[in-house]
């Protein structure tokens, strides 16, 4: 199978799901009177939690509401056509059957294969199904916590990544900058057996379900010839050469199917496939009570439309809690997202960089064959003029939703849209506007 019919239906869908959830769920960002700013799927490391400890959390733990077509439906509603799924974090807990490992949901008064389900409910809604995997691991014995710059741990040395550049060899989590005692490290460990391991992972999870289409992994802290990277992408390539596998499955810059720009859109995006990942909370990528300081539905539909102009997909991360139900205010801009995608998505779903270079912040193009869609993203509902830019006799504009043309002129000054003659009802509780031009030769 080629390439580029493997990501035929990524690079159309546009739109994905993400989802961190593990035990650290129920910590809620608090453990042992610490409450630190940090990413709370980082709890184990940042807050220095010894293994006992973490691992009675993890034993009893029992998210009693999860419901797998509850959140596909979510995601359908959101107007996500793909889920992706941690099946393993960095604390090293499992989220399936894993048939190598006691740590996992399987053994937990849960007692459900969370990916199984989740797996089978993507295929009745309609979603395609795909899994995170974490090759870092601060769990398994034989994991070294080995990093590029910095060959000799500091005192506080134990996961992350150490910068080479504090004496005291700070590895730069918020446990270090808290002070936090280090209690429990894997600085030594035998590799070789750990890459067995994860390999014996990765091709449980392509046997286990076979709809799985992404392979989404993160945390590789070891050289490709180390981990021996090359070896696994082609065993991958041979069990489902349909799965899509990104790019951090190697060290930095390694060549997979797509990219990954993390909580951020690049300024012209990549050359490659790519895609955005980004939470909902503007930091913390598993479950906080405390997040309150989310993006707002404005800011999501708008970095959005900004990955997909730049030829990017957006996968956009929630993190269910404890029970696990996912947070109001995070379906709250979920419904937002799908309701604003159900009126304007034809801008969106299997479109293309338009190949139009605006120095502005208030618009953007996307392309689907000959026709040319514009989103306005600041403002809706004002006129727009478009300096450089003109249409030839007899094109027309729409609304992209074909709800109404729009009247426009080519003037001295550039393209103007008269947006502002729509009828107040069109446009007042939109957070941008899409446009559909059709160009008459």
């Amino acid at each position: 199978m080629s390439s580029d019919q493997r990501m035929e239906w990524w690079r159309n869908a546009r739109i994905g799901m993400f989802i961190h959830w593990g035990p650290y769920a129920a910590l809620k960002g608090d453990c042992r009177g610490y409450r630190i700013p940090f990413p709370a799927e980082w709890s184990r490391h940042a807050l220095r939690i010894p293994d006992g400890e973490y691992h009675a959390l993890a034993e009893h733990w029992n998210p009693s509401r999860f419901n797998a077509d509850s959140w596909v439906a979510l995601a359908r509603e959101a107007g996500m056509k793909y889920l992706v799924f941690t099946a393993k974090h960095h604390d090293g807990f499992n989220m399936f059957d894993a048939a190598n490992s006691r740590f996992k949901i399987t053994n937990t008064p849960f007692g459900r294969d969370v990916c199984a389900e989740l797996s089978a409910a993507c295929d009745r809604g309609g979603v395609r199904f795909g899994l995170y995997y974490s090759p870092r691991d601060w769990d398994h014995p034989d994991y070294p916590q080995k990093y590029v710059r910095r060959s000799e741990p500091g005192k506080r040395y134990g996961g992350w990544y150490s910068c080479g550049e504090n004496p005291e060899g700070e590895c730069g989590c918020w446990g270090c900058k808290a002070g936090l005692p280090l209690e429990s490290t894997h600085l030594d460990g035998h590799y070789t057996r750990y890459v067995r391991y994860l390999y014996e992972h990765v091709m449980q999870l392509i046997r286990s379900y076979p709809n799985l289409s992404i392979l989404w992994f993160d945390g590789q802290d070891h050289s490709p010839e180390e981990a021996r990277t090359d070896e696994l992408l082609a065993a991958i390539r041979a069990a489902n050469p349909a799965i899509i596998v990104n790019d951090r499955i190697g060290y930095t810059g390694y060549k997979a199917d797509f990219g990954v720009a993390e909580q951020f859109v690049p300024e012209t995006g990549q050359v490659r496939d790519w895609e955005t990942c980004m939470t909902i909370p503007r930091w913390s990528w598993g479950y906080d009570p405390d997040a309150d300081t989310a993006h707002t539905p404005g800011d999501i539909i708008r970095k959005m439309v900004d990955a997909v102009s730049k030829g990017g997909n957006f996968l956009l991360n929630v993190s269910p809690d404890d029970l696990g139900e996912i947070p109001v205010y995070q379906r709250e801009r979920l419904s937002e997202l799908g309701r604003w995608l159900r009126r304007f998505g034809d801008a969106v779903y299997g479109t293309e960089r338009a190949g139009i270079d605006m120095e502005r912040s208030d618009i953007r193009f996307t392309r689907k064959g000959e026709t040319l869609y514009l989103i306005q993203l600041e403002h809706p509902g004002r006129d727009l003029r478009i300096p450089g830019m003109e249409l030839p006799e007899g094109s027309e504009i729409i609304l992209a939703d074909g709800s109404r043309p729009v009247r426009w002129e080519n003037s001295p000054e550039g393209l103007h849209l008269r947006i502002g003659e729509l009828p107040l009802a069109l446009w007042k509780s939109e957070e941008a506007l899409a446009y559909k031009i059709e160009r008459k030769s």
